[in-house]
């Protein structure tokens, strides 16, 4: 039995992939908007320097989900395929032999997946458009910031939650146990580097996956978009929806120039447990 999802009273809607199957989800002409960054460089006694970006797991829960979503609409959607590759260039690779390796990196997804939808499901969508995002890198550093002390001023309690996931996301040993010891208190309330850009990484979700849009990068739709990710994106979703309900009135004057503002929705898929 196929049953009816519906986005008319939240914005996300988390899945297992299973379930995917056995669903109906309209869009109502929105886009198809992905996200994938290119990490930080992890390094090996085996390896000089080694990227932990593989997309074959994505594959399941990001851009096969994408296809089945789009086979659902009576019109077929575009698919918006972004790279956090500018992003990354500033915050995760410290040499000019890594910004090498992630841009070559960048540009094997992009192809790879070019060539996974044109020959397995050459006519499900419109068009298949890489982006690498500009925007983010269209505000300071010091913007993003700000803009996360603002959201944390409005939603505090929310945004505790939240900061909390962030600082586990870059010390999950300082974390790993439900009480918070005196070191990782003193964490959360410092200005170290690893956690402010942790903020800034994710206010910059915002920009790249078209929430805020300013000029340029790539054809807009008016209506918006609908965001696919794993469950990690929860975190990052949950401050989009925050950040959104701040800005819609705001987004040109906290920003200083024209702004385009779209409410997209958010689909996340989750792995379905084997027992």
């Amino acid at each position: 039995m196929i049953t009816d999802i519906s986005f008319d009273t939240k914005n996300q809607i988390v899945l297992e992939r299973d379930e995917l199957k056995n669903v109906q989800i309209d869009i109502s002409g929105r886009d198809i908007i992905i996200g994938f960054n290119e990490p930080a460089f992890k390094f090996s006694d085996n390896f000089e320097a080694g990227l932990d970006a593989k997309l074959n797991a994505r594959l399941i829960t990001y851009f096969l989900p994408a296809v089945e979503v789009a086979k659902m609409q009576k019109v077929r959607p575009r698919l918006i395929l972004v790279s956090g590759l500018n992003v990354a260039l500033k915050w995760n690779a410290s040499t000019e032999r890594e910004k090498k390796i992630m841009t070559i990196t960048n540009n094997l997804k992009f192809d790879f997946l070019n060539k996974f939808f044109e020959h397995f499901y050459p006519d499900v969508f419109s068009i298949i458009e890489c982006v690498v995002a500009q925007d983010p890198i269209k505000v300071s550093e010091d913007t993003l910031l700000n803009l996360w002390r603002v959201i944390e001023e409005k939603y505090p309690n929310e945004i505790s939650d939240m900061k909390l996931q962030l600082a586990r996301f870059k010390k999950p040993a300082l974390f790993s146990s439900d009480a918070l010891s005196d070191a990782a208190k003193e964490y959360l309330v410092s200005d170290d580097p690893e956690l402010l850009n942790s903020f800034k990484y994710a206010i910059s979700h915002l920009l790249a996956l078209a929430d805020i849009n300013f000029e340029g990068n790539f054809i807009h739709n008016p209506i918006g978009y609908l965001s696919i990710g794993g469950h990690q994106e929860k975190t990052f979703n949950a401050i989009r929806t925050y950040a959104y309900e701040v800005l819609k009135d705001r987004g040109e004057e906290f920003f200083g120039r024209k702004v385009f503002i779209r409410n997209n929705l958010k689909l996340i898929v989750e792995n379905t447990e084997k027992t």
